[in-house]
């Protein structure tokens, strides 16, 4: 279909078509990230990642600057899984206290 052929009547309906499936995927997107952290693995899973990605430990390593934005990097990808699970501060705090157990 040649976008050029379309009235703009069609092309608004097309425009808006694409936009509402995009916001339904986006919505399906954050409710699956939602039930992957309530679920048990999940949990398990969470719990592993949170230690690869040194969310409780420090993330630089002295004269290695590429293994520091690694981690940096891997740091930063657990914490947008959490905010795409609508992770609530009292459930971060539930996590915080898990590692702290675990460490000391």
């Amino acid at each position: 279909m040649e976008y050029e052929d379309l009235s703009d009547v069609e092309l608004e309906r097309l425009q808006k078509a694409q936009q509402s499936k995009k916001a339904e995927k986006k919505k399906a997107v954050l409710k699956a990230y939602r039930r992957w952290f309530e679920s048990d693995d999940g949990k398990l899973m969470v719990e592993d990642l949170s230690k690869a990605a040194h969310m409780f430990t420090p993330i630089t390593v002295a004269g290695d600057p590429g293994t520091s934005s690694f981690n940096d990097g891997a740091r930063m990808l657990f914490i947008r899984m959490l905010k795409l699970a609508s992770v609530s501060d009292k459930e971060r705090q539930v996590l915080i206290e898990q590692q702290t157990k675990e460490t000391t």
